[in-house]
Formats: structure tokens, sequence, C-alpha cells
């Protein structure tokens, strides 16, 4: 169920261009690519990506189909999953057409989306083998609060957005993680927990998670809305490279 690339360059930037050319298979075809530094050694902790990820959806498409806007939002929301497009703009540019809505339905979508498949075993799992867990996102914090709760995850590192009496501006209020600061939001989480990055999972879906997943000793390309439906893989079958030697090691 997972292609294993051959090789871990030790070069970092030759590690991301090796994910970059699995991508297509992984968001069109449904395969999950691994790029493992040292096979059979346990990691020590795990980072998520959220949409399309641990969500069985990207949120914003979601909340922009609930405001009849999805064909404005979802061509942006590919080009910058697929590497066409710079993530930071596609971010902006959809957060910017969606201005104006309650957080009051934000919360309400919120509460109904649907969570990959395996998702829940998979962070059981974890949490039995006693490993911190992250999620960390570029997307809408709020969000990321709500099934950080949901599925008992320790830490979140998303960005969060403007909301000013009771409304969702569409305006981004601090550090976007885009690319660099998904890699620095990993650099934290691994401080925090004394990790070295090469004993650390992370797993993620769009061009946005590549450079962090490059700093990671086990790198996980994972979607749970392939183009091709039918070929969604459970989150749960990373558990192999998770722990390899099951849950009780």
């Amino acid at each position: 169920m997972i292609l294993r690339l051959d090789s871990y360059p030790d070069d970092p930037a030759r590690r991301e261009e090796l994910l970059r050319e699995a991508l297509p298979a992984v968001r069109q075809g449904g395969a999950v690519v691994a790029l493992v530094k040292q096979e059979g050694v346990p990691p020590r902790g795990v980072a998520f990506d959220l949409d399309a990820t641990l969500l069985a959806c990207e949120f914003v498409d979601r909340l922009a189909a609930y405001r009849g806007m999805e064909h404005l939002t979802r061509p942006l929301t590919e080009r910058a999953m697929s590497g066409a497009m710079d993530f930071r703009t596609s971010y902006l540019r959809r957060m910017e057409m969606l201005g104006g809505v309650g957080v009051d339905e934000i919360e309400r979508l919120t509460s109904g989306l649907p969570l990959a498949p395996g998702a829940e075993s998979t962070i059981a799992a974890l949490r039995r083998a006693g490993m911190p867990i992250a999620i960390i996102t570029g997307g809408y914090a709020r969000v990321g609060r709500a099934i950080q709760r949901r599925l008992g995850i320790e830490e979140l590192y998303a960005t969060e957005i403007e909301e000013r009496d009771g409304v969702m501006t569409g305006r981004v209020a601090g550090p976007l993680l885009d690319e660099e600061g998904k890699v620095a939001a990993f650099g934290r989480f691994c401080a925090a927990h004394g990790l070295d990055p090469a004993e650390v999972v992370a797993v993620g879906d769009g061009a946005n998670d590549l450079r962090m997943l490059s700093h990671a000793g086990t790198a996980i390309l994972y979607t749970s809305i392939p183009a091709i439906a039918c070929r969604v893989v459970p989150l749960d079958a990373i558990l192999e490279l998770v722990m390899p030697y099951g849950p009780g090691c």
C-alpha cells in the first residue's frame, strides 16, 4: 500500500525534489509515498497536516461551497496543492473571497467536518504509544483547534485569521504558515520535545508540505481526497512506518 522511495539523500533540497516528483501520483492516483532515513528505527513523534490529511476535505472549499463560491476557490486550492501556484498567494485570495462569514456559521460547519478514514484509530494508536503529536497547518486556526480537541492531539501550529464582531474578515492576523512557516513550526515542535528532526514523522498532502517533509526523518505523502476517489487509503496504513514493531513498542 505504501511506495517507499529508494534513497534518502543528505541534502534536504534533493529530498524535497524527490517528494515533488512523487506528488502527482499521490494527489491524482491515491498512492502513499514514503521517504525514510533509516528503516526499522521507530520514530518518536509525528506531525500531521490538516486539510486533506487528517480531514477528508479542504475546509476553505467546504466553506466556499456553503457560500456558493466553491467554483472560485477550488481551482486556487488545487493549483496551490499541486505546486502550480504559490501557497501564500492562493490562500490570501481564497480567504479574501470568504471575508464576512459569521464565526457561528464557521463553527456549525466545523462540527460536521469529515475525518480522513482511519484518522481516529491512527491518533489513538500514537497516543497509546506515548508519542507527541502535532497538527501543523497553513489553514484556519479555529478549525485546527476544533479537530485538535476532537482527536485529542496535544499541539497545534496554524494560521490565525482575523475575526471582528463575530465575523471572519478574511485577513490573516499574524504569521501565515506557508512552506517556510511550516518548517519553522516543525522545528519548534521537535525542540519542545527534545527530538532530532530525524526522529520525527511528517505527513502531508500538498506542495506546501514538501519543505517540512524534507526535514523529517520519515516523510509521508498522503491524501484523503485523491482525484480517483475509489483509491483512498485509510490513514492508519501509515502505522507500519510510524510503529514498525507494533503499537506496543
